[in-house]
């Protein structure tokens, strides 16, 4: 099982990550906010009482959480987007204890402000033991939705590339 907390990558009408990750292993969202930055969802997890956040994330359970293009959108600088990860990690431990993390940036773009992001929560990611995945590096499986929407991918792309990202993390394990 995996536990999802993301944008709007994360449970996109079906097709997103939620999507491709739950056609591999039971999938349950934490938190999904669709046009949400990490801003917005830390907002959210503080509002939530600490034994629902428990009760949705077991601490057996890994937790991915995609964030990224609306931060990015929004004006989110890349050392606030990690100290949000930071903080998603905490608020999270602290109402169920210790877990495995996956920080994988929501979105495949090399718009300039989304690398920032993704370079800097990759280091980030080295001290905070969490599982980084650069999505950058699936780029062969990426099938874009609709030729004029640079940012969600066809179904498949999304369980095509959930499969090699499960792969490639039992292979570091």
């Amino acid at each position: 099982m995996i536990v999802g907390i993301g944008d709007s990558n994360l449970e996109f009408g079906n097709h997103g990550w939620a999507h491709g990750f739950g056609r591999l292993t039971a999938f349950r969202s934490l938190v999904s906010f669709p046009g949400g930055s990490s801003r917005d969802v830390l907002r959210a997890l503080r509002g939530m009482p600490p034994d629902v956040i428990a009760d949705l994330a077991p601490s057996s359970v890994p937790i991915l959480v995609t964030l990224g293009i609306n931060d990015m959108l929004q004006g989110v600088g890349p050392i606030e987007f990690a100290r949000n990860h930071r903080d998603i990690m905490r608020l999270v431990e602290a109402a169920g204890g210790p877990r495995s993390w996956i920080w994988m940036p929501s979105h495949i773009t090399g718009h300039w402000k989304l690398e920032a992001l993704r370079t800097v929560l990759c280091l980030y990611a080295i001290w905070r033991r969490a599982q980084f995945v650069n999505l950058r590096s699936y780029r062969d499986l990426t099938i874009y939705r609709f030729p004029d929407d640079p940012f969600h991918l066809q179904r498949s792309s999304y369980v095509q590339i959930a499969r090699r990202v499960m792969q490639d993390m039992q292979g570091q394990g």
